[in-house]
This record gives structure tokens, sequence and C-alpha cells, in this order.
């Protein structure tokens, strides 16, 4: 079970790591669920078409995240042996809230 997150602007944000330093970031659009496999398997095509609305892409991917954030994040994982990661957080009163998620 995980604690509900609502996001003021139905966003997540994926950082990936490679040998323990911050490599990309990428927004996940959840507004039509919360689904981070960007394959064409998990795509659901027509079955949401919003009347009047300019669809937004459904990953994003962004120039960075807050230094003070990755500076933590890294010394996280170095202080934890990890060296493939992928940290998923979700802004909601503005701060982060965090789900780890080990790559192997």
């Amino acid at each position: 079970m995980q604690q509900y997150i609502r996001s003021p602007d139905t966003l997540i944000t994926r950082a990936e790591f490679i040998g323990g330093k911050f490599l990309y970031a990428v927004e996940v659009d959840t507004s039509e669920g919360f689904e981070l496999c960007p394959a064409d398997v998990c795509q659901i095509g027509d079955a949401f078409c919003p009347v009047g609305e300019e669809p937004r892409d459904k990953f994003t991917i962004i120039g960075g995240i807050d230094a003070a954030q990755q500076a933590l994040y890294e010394t996280f994982l170095a202080r934890n042996g990890v060296e493939v990661a992928g940290i998923e957080f979700i802004r909601d009163d503005g701060r982060p809230r965090l789900h780890l998620r080990r790559q192997h």
C-alpha cells in the first residue's frame, strides 16, 4: 500500500541515475492515471479523448531537477551503494515526496 499524494499539476518526476550520478529527468502526466511505462503496449490510444483540450505529452524530458535535491539523492545513492536507480517524486505542498526504486 502507498500513500496517495495529490499533485496540483498532475505530474510525477522520475530522475534517472547511472554510476550514482544524475543523468536526466522526465515528467510524467498522471492526469489519465499513474503509468510510468512509455512502451507502445502501455498506451491507451483513443480510450481517453478530452473534448476542447489540447492533449499534453505523456512524457516530457526536462533539463534537470533542483540542485540541492539532486545532491541529496546522489548522497543517498552513494551511502547505500546504489549505482543505477530511478527516483520518482511528486510535489504536493511544494516539497518533493519520494518513491525509491532500485534498478537491477
